[in-house]
């Protein structure tokens, strides 16, 4: 995962500055202190799902690096950043063991029941990976989603179907971290060809939809052999992307860079709040305008998704649909009225989304038609969550 700029630094340099000249109430210090505390910590993503979902090499992909080889079963596995490879293994009746720079096989052999390994690796400094590991029964499943939950701000439902036992154990996660999530469809090699994959990717997105913000497909083996070329960096990007894994990563980076925002937004209504910083100027209330076309858009973008899905379309007739639907809504909210941040990021998915499409109809590879329907069906229910919010 690539470094980017950090939206956190300036208003950090404002925090500790204050933070050192005493001019904050005790309250409000210790607020900032919190805040502070919360920038350390790399964001905790989640991987959660059945047996067999392809948990652990999503696990590496994210991570960078091969930590657990294939094939090869470990209990529930932390991972965090850290300056040599350790591991510190707890066992059921709540005996710790710390190895240093273990391998894998070890680590397996142990019977541990939870393992937090430690890694110097450049992804671990932005996020903490946390897989969990159950069996197939669905109250274990449940119970070891709810202790995860509490250790995550964003999580990742690895899973080849998604059926009725799975939902029920996502739907009772808590919804701040459901509104956080992404359903990821693994083995996305064995759906067939580029028309069966898009084919089944569509009816994911309409039956999951309304329970994901985001709905993606990955073929992880791909993926990770893309990662490990001798091209530039290491990376074949085409395949990166072909394989899905790109469209993961930008969305967990996505995720990522929203939730530092956030507590950017946090630290200056503190700062602005105590006098520290000028006020910055409240954001108008969406205007009904934005909602008409958010409502105009999500109608269309399922209206969309629904002739897909029902009709016999091939791969370049879904590809072709869904460049024109994305170029639709670019033009539509770039033709609203209003500056309001809703309509603003909007607007920027939007051209991001269509820009996108339209490189992959240039590029014109089997996967195409399933990252272009996959663009659609995130836009569709991005504007549908933001709906909620617009006054």
């Amino acid at each position: 995962m690539t470094p980017r700029p950090d939206p956190l630094a300036p208003v950090r340099a404002r925090l500790d500055a204050a933070l050192a000249a005493g001019v904050l109430p005790p309250d409000a210090r210790a607020e900032a202190q919190a805040l502070v505390a919360r920038m350390d910590v790399p964001v905790r993503v989640v991987l959660m799902g059945p047996p067999r979902g392809g948990r652990s090499a999503v696990l590496n992909l994210l991570a960078g690096a091969r930590v657990v080889p294939d094939g090869l079963r470990l209990p529930t596995l932390r991972l965090v950043a850290g300056s040599r490879r350790m591991a510190r293994l707890t066992q059921a009746d709540g005996r710790v063991e710390t190895l240093s720079d273990p391998d894998p096989e070890t680590l397996a052999a142990r019977g541990a029941v939870f393992v937090e390994m430690t890694a110097d690796l450049p992804a671990l400094g932005r996020i903490s990976l946390l897989e969990v590991v159950a069996g197939p029964d669905p109250e274990a499943q449940a119970r070891a989603a709810a202790w995860a939950a509490r250790r995550a701000d964003i999580a990742i439902w690895c899973s080849r179907t998604f059926d009725a036992g799975e939902a029920r154990v996502w739907r009772g996660l808590p919804a701040a971290l459901r509104g956080h999530g992404i359903l990821l469809r693994t083995h996305a090699d064995d759906l067939g060809g580029p028309e069966a994959r898009a084919a089944a990717i569509r009816a994911l997105g309409e039956a999951a939809g309304a329970d994901f913000p985001h709905v993606l497909a990955i073929d992880t083996p791909e993926a990770l052999a893309a990662r490990d070329t001798d091209g530039p960096g290491g990376i074949d990007r085409a395949r990166l992307r072909a394989s899905g894994g790109q469209t993961l990563i930008a969305t967990v980076l996505r995720q990522l860079d929203d939730g530092r925002q956030a507590l950017a937004d946090r630290a200056d209504v503190l700062l602005c709040r105590h006098g520290l910083e000028a006020i910055a100027p409240v954001s108008a209330p969406s205007p009904a305008a934005t909602r008409r076309a958010f409502e105009e858009a999500v109608e269309r973008l399922a209206r969309a998704g629904r002739d897909m899905t029902q009709g016999a379309a091939t791969p370049t007739e879904v590809m072709r649909r869904s460049v024109a639907e994305l170029v639709w809504l670019d033009g539509h909210l770039d033709a609203v009225p209003g500056t309001d941040p809703l309509l603003a990021a909007a607007r920027d998915a939007a051209t991001r989304a269509a820009d996108m499409a339209q490189l992959m109809q240039v590029e014109n590879r089997d996967s195409a038609a399933v990252e272009a329907v996959s663009l659609m069906i995130q836009l569709r229910h991005t504007l549908t969550r933001d709906l909620r919010m617009v006054a």
